[in-house]
């Protein structure tokens, strides 16, 4: 059973920044996996050496987009980045270091990433929309 479901209240409207989205619910779900199997010394490390390398690949081209959309609050969302970027490399330096963190890593995680989407991402989804016209492919793939 998935730990973080993705579902259309998550959606932001614009492909690119929602399939940054499920990788990281993805990610969130495997190192649920990884607690729930026991496989934690082979799997926790490197999925959350993924988990932080891919935060900062997309929230930089999310503040990319959101520079190019015009939206007013960039420089307050960047600083939210900046904590969150932060907080995760706080607990991929405890994991490495051989702290335990299961269910207090999986809170968090599951946490801002409901919090950050739902809220703090919805705010620009306006300047979103008027960047990329619904219809149009924008998956920068």
């Amino acid at each position: 059973m998935s730990f973080f479901s993705w579902n259309d209240k998550f959606s932001m409207g614009v492909e690119v920044i929602d399939h940054d989205h499920r990788i990281l619910v993805d990610l969130i779900d495997q190192l649920h996996e990884a607690f729930v199997n026991g496989n934690l010394d082979e799997t926790v490390t490197p999925v959350l050496d993924t988990l932080v390398d891919y935060t900062r690949f997309h929230f930089a081209r999310e503040e990319e987009l959101m520079a190019k959309a015009g939206y007013p609050a960039l420089t307050q969302h960047q600083e939210v980045h900046r904590t969150l970027r932060r907080q995760v490399e706080e607990i991929q330096e405890r994991v490495q270091g051989g702290t335990k963190m299961g269910n207090e890593l999986l809170a968090f995680l599951q946490d801002w990433l409901y919090f950050h989407i739902l809220e703090q991402d919805r705010a620009y989804s306006p300047y979103m929309a008027a960047l990329f016209p619904a219809g149009q492919d924008h998956s920068g793939r």
